[in-house]
């Protein structure tokens, strides 16, 4: 590995003790909560019930959005690792996430060794700690999301990308390959947007530190190309085939005009995210928090901050620097953004964070307010991250905001082992669907509650509140009111039961 000075701090045995202790204490938390937090609508419970709906129909080619209907949306790699572990821990909540869960923490792993080898023990710790500890990362790790897969693959490319131009020519094939290995990740997570945020970063930093020749001279572009190929375009073929038209929709709807259109109406899945531009900036300093904080007050002296980089330096810090604004600087001029869609930029963030603040000032004086803070953010952290583990897990009615696990478990309660089938008015909940195993019919229409009356078995209602007093007070005459989950009702078929017991005015008593 050539010129790339080591790192400016040296940690004490207290401090590797601390930050080893919270680091132990966030992967056992993240873990707790594979078990114990409910899948929640919209994006999580959708992607574990496609995960569900896979496993059981067997078709490990296309997610499937209802059954029998494919989702054309994105690639299909979290799914497989969601499927996967529910074929392993059986269909619940560590099943459909603990796949996408290891793919993260062996990413963390590999950065580890990677900032090991180029920094030191201490720096590749303190890196590793700040990207688990933030906001996104810690939530997103242990979620059914393409996102929660995609960092992983720009990751990789990044790691190789870097490799490649600063290891000995024998090495730099291997990083090559790596290059490769991480954009067939992201094209079979998310898609060609992995391509773009890695070709981005690599752009401006090459051209910025004149790296082209080397690049483009050391990078394996056929046996590369070829592996990359190997690796992705069979599923895409297979797609295609299996869903004619996937590929115009896909990528031409959902990566063309859904960033160039903010009111993109042709999205068969949802509807598109309007937001004004730039608010991928707002998202990025709330998804790097507690850390933010600390970089913000940086930004106001750009050029100091520069000046104070060590020459041998500030190839690599230019080379964070690129990696972390390719996700903002592209998504600064769509409306269509998730918060989400800022963990590619993480890692880039963490490393960027530890090289702004930890190089000693002209007058080598100590820092020991800096590292009072750091305590401090990471203690607030902490204290966040547990107190979500415990709200989320055990309080009905955070829990259940957008979740329908505990309706679905009063059911049960209900039925002890017997049959049921739940139905839903006028709305759509996945996360029925998956506690269910499917067992969820969504009613549209007032012939849809009279047809219920004539199946000749017990059914299960919920109707979200706001949506109580559209019905007709007899529509609800054979229902026993249950309960209530914060904005959903629910209710049992008695037909003995009369129309004054459930009248609406009654159940809003109830509540």
């Amino acid at each position: 590995m050539t010129n790339t000075s080591p790192t400016t701090f040296t940690l004490s045995r207290g401090q590797k003790l601390f930050i080893q202790w919270m680091f132990s204490m966030f992967i056992a938390l993240r873990i707790l909560m594979l078990f114990q937090v409910p899948l929640t609508d919209t994006s999580e419970a959708r992607y574990a019930e496609m995960g569900r709906k896979m496993l059981v129909s067997g078709d490990w080619i296309m997610p499937q959005f209802d059954e029998g209907v494919a989702f054309m949306g994105k690639p299909p790699l979290y799914v497989w690792l969601s499927a996967a572990g529910m074929n392993v821990f059986g269909i619940n909540e560590f099943g459909s996430r603990i796949g996408i869960f290891l793919a993260g923490i062996c990413m963390l792993l590999g950065m580890y060794h990677w900032i090991k080898r180029i920094k030191g023990t201490d720096h590749a710790l303190v890196a590793c700690f700040i990207m688990l500890s933030t906001s996104a990362l810690f939530i997103s790790i242990g979620c059914v999301l393409a996102d929660s897969v995609l960092w992983i693959g720009t990751t990789l490319s990044m790691i190789g990308a870097w490799n490649l131009c600063h290891d000995t020519k024998q090495k730099s094939y291997s990083a090559g390959l790596l290059f490769f290995v991480g954009l067939s990740v992201g094209l079979l997570a998310k898609g060609p947007v992995a391509v773009v945020l890695t070709g981005l970063a690599m752009v401006m930093w090459l051209t910025w530190q004149k790296q082209w020749g080397i690049f483009c001279k050391r990078l394996p572009w056929f046996r590369g190309s070829l592996l990359l190929l190997t690796l992705v375009v069979p599923w895409y073929v297979l797609a295609e085939i299996h869903t004619p038209g996937f590929l115009k929709y896909f990528l031409w709807g959902e990566h063309v005009l859904r960033y160039i259109d903010p009111g993109w109406d042709g999205d068969l899945y949802g509807n598109a995210h309007s937001e004004i531009f730039g608010t991928i900036w707002i998202y990025a300093l709330v998804s790097f928090l507690p850390w933010s904080l600390f970089l913000i007050p940086k930004l106001r002296t750009p050029l100091k901050n520069w000046r104070q980089i060590p020459e041998n330096n500030r190839s690599w810090v230019a080379y964070v620097m690129c990696w972390a604004l390719s996700p903002i600087l592209f998504f600064t001029f769509s409306s269509n953004v998730l918060p989400a869609y800022i963990l590619p930029a993480l890692p880039a963030f963490s490393l960027l964070s530890i090289e702004l603040l930890s190089h000693p000032r002209k007058t080598g004086a100590s820092r020991p307010v800096l590292q009072k803070a750091f305590v401090v953010a990471t203690s607030f952290a902490a204290c966040i991250y547990i107190y979500l583990y415990f709200s989320l897990s055990f309080t009905v009615d955070l829990a259940n905001k957008k979740s329908h696990k505990w309706i679905v478990n009063k059911i049960q309660q209900e039925q002890q082992g017997k049959p049921y089938h739940l139905n839903v008015w006028q709305y759509r909940y996945y996360s029925a669907e998956f506690y269910t195993g499917g067992e969820v019919s969504e009613l549209q229409t007032l012939s849809d509650f009279r047809a219920l009356a004539k199946n000749h078995q017990q059914d299960f209602l919920s109707i979200r509140q706001d949506h109580l007093n559209d019905l007709p007070p007899s529509v609800l005459e054979n229902y026993k009111f249950l309960g209530a989950y914060r904005k959903d009702l629910l209710f049992v078929e008695y037909p003995q039961v009369s129309l004054a017991q459930l009248h609406p005015s009654h159940t809003q008593h109830a509540l």
